[in-house]
């Protein structure tokens, strides 16, 4: 399962979401994405289902923390999780970056 952080280029931290519907920045358009009922938005959790896949969103002060799996087939995971970057990005203002994370 692929794992990721999604974080600010400058201070690599969280970018704050703070009154945005995080589900709506967070799902991505064009990925066959819908968010699940499971997500705590109280925790800063988020559930989608991409196509096969299931995708995991957790908040921490490092970033937002991604998890795939199992493979999202025709577009990778990679692909995925650079759309939710370039979202966050435009949601908050903050220029972001994304990670593979072991």
């Amino acid at each position: 399962m692929p794992d990721y952080v999604i974080r600010t280029k400058a201070t690599r931290e969280r970018p704050s979401l703070d009154g945005h519907d995080h589900a709506a920045v967070l799902t991505p358009p064009d990925f066959g994405c819908s968010p699940n009922t499971v997500g705590n938005h109280e925790a800063l959790t988020h559930v989608m289902t991409c196509g096969d896949s299931t995708v995991t969103v957790e908040s921490d002060d490092g970033g937002w923390f991604v998890s795939v799996g199992p493979p999202t087939g025709e577009r990778d995971a990679d692909e995925l999780v650079a759309a939710m970057a370039e979202r966050i990005e435009e949601a908050t203002g903050d220029a972001c970056e994304w990670v593979a994370v072991a």
